[in-house]
């Protein structure tokens, strides 16, 4: 036994805990920043006079800007506000395990059809060329957007700062989690979900019979591929595979990740590989006195954030994709 094994071990989680805290500072000011504003009723003025640190004034200052003028630390916090909210999101889980197709908004880019093949040739002979066929896509841009209403004194209490980041990555993990994983059309405002187009099979109350089922039925490469389900339906497979659970893990060698965005009576499998994914991360905006539209059932109703002692942020997250045929397979029904 090597005695500086546990000392080494101990040094690397040190390092690692300070770099998380080095990485996430500008979230921390852009949180600050947003709470300072928040205490001044949105008089950038007054909040920079509230705020602690010039890097917290510089936040003030560029909170709001247009994509195009805002300063680099202000991307950076975007950037690390991301990071937070893809850790909870069923997009940021697979890429984790297995990743996407990632390219650029709005550049062509080819999606093969069938796969392409190679073989020895003699010296001096052709090459011979499997006929293949390609479809031409882009993915526009395409705006997931959302508002969080908060009480002036959350918003504005300091210590309320950890509760304060995590309702904001919980909204934008679970919207985008929830838009993946549906069998809802696209739309010229929205992609289709992963499910759309994709015939579901029919679950049993036999989860390693599905999990077969599943796999007999999806043509899609298992090297890369990824199962989904709830955690729920993760505790129920741990009972049958070993490896995996709730928070996911490994089901005969796939890799499993859980999202509480993917219904209990779920399971699918993915291969990330095979689907397109362009991200241009996030920006936030605060408003304290707007009027926002509510909807209940059909009814549209306006609720004033003045008047009822609160604010709202505005979430924009910018987020495409497209999943090749094949590369999904999932059953509904199943009752594990």
């Amino acid at each position: 036994m090597n005695p500086a094994g546990p000392c080494a071990n101990r040094r690397a989680t040190m390092l690692t805990f300070i770099t998380e805290e080095i990485v996430m500072r500008h979230a921390q000011n852009l949180i600050k920043a947003l709470q300072v504003l928040a205490r001044a009723e949105g008089n950038r003025t007054a909040a920079e006079g509230l705020a602690q640190s010039p890097d917290v004034q510089a936040m003030v200052k560029s909170i709001g800007s247009s994509t195009a003028s805002i300063n680099g630390d202000l991307r950076v916090a975007y950037r690390e506000m991301l990071g937070l909210a893809r850790r909870r999101s069923l997009i940021g889980k697979i890429e984790a395990v297995a990743g996407f197709r990632t390219l650029p908004f709005e550049v062509p880019a080819l999606e093969q059809d069938n796969a392409a093949t190679v073989a020895f040739v003699a010296e001096g002979h052709p090459i011979p060329v499997t006929a293949q066929t390609f479809t031409s896509r882009e993915l526009p841009r395409r705006k997931l957007s959302g508002i969080v209403p908060i009480t002036q004194e959350l918003a504005a209490a300091m210590p309320a700062e950890q509760a304060f980041g995590r309702e904001l990555t919980r909204a934008v993990a679970q919207g985008e989690s929830s838009a993946f994983y549906s069998a809802s059309a696209g739309s010229p405002a929205s992609p289709a979900g992963i499910l759309a187009g994709v015939t579901a099979g029919t679950g049993t109350t036999n989860a390693a019979d599905d999990i077969a089922s599943l796999i007999d039925t999806f043509t899609g490469d298992l090297e890369g591929a990824v199962l989904l389900t709830s955690p729920r339906s993760g505790v129920k497979l741990a009972a049958v595979f070993d490896g995996t659970g709730a928070r996911g893990g490994e089901v005969s060698g796939i890799g499993h990740v859980t999202s509480s965005a993917i219904p209990d009576d779920s399971v699918a499998i993915i291969e990330p590989g095979r689907i397109m994914l362009a991200d241009d991360g996030l920006e936030i905006d605060i408003a304290h006195d707007a009027t926002l539209l509510t909807q209940q059932g059909e009814e549209i109703a306006p609720y004033n954030l003045w008047q009822n002692n609160l604010l709202a942020y505005r979430v924009t997250r910018w987020l495409n994709w497209h999943a090749a045929p094949g590369a999904v397979a999932y059953l509904n029904g199943t009752d594990w």
